[in-house]
């Protein structure tokens, strides 16, 4: 599990997403684009949620390692979803929602 820090609030999620999300992250910012995510995440009461981010240039986004939580979702059809996305940007087939 990680913590997702944007805007200075931090949001549980799973090691794969936040790979993932860092990575896209990274993608867009070489290409001066920026995308909407929603992150799957936890709420405080253990219930699962989707965080949604604005991605892209000048946003700070940092994972920090967070104790690992049984509650961690399937993120699956996210990873794969920001994985995609990823390499369309890397290989200029994404303009993004500047």
């Amino acid at each position: 599990m990680h913590y997702l820090t944007y805007s200075g609030v931090p949001l549980l999620t799973s090691d794969a997403a936040a790979d993932a999300t860092l990575a896209y992250c990274s993608a867009l910012a070489q290409s001066r684009i920026t995308d909407v995510v929603r992150v799957p995440s936890i709420d405080a009461h253990g219930m699962p949620i989707r965080v949604a981010m604005v991605l892209g240039p000048a946003i700070p986004v940092l994972a920090v390692p967070a104790p690992d939580d049984e509650l961690e979702s399937d993120d699956a059809v996210f990873v794969r979803d920001l994985e995609m996305r990823t390499a369309a940007v890397q290989q200029g087939l994404f303009a993004g929602t500047e």
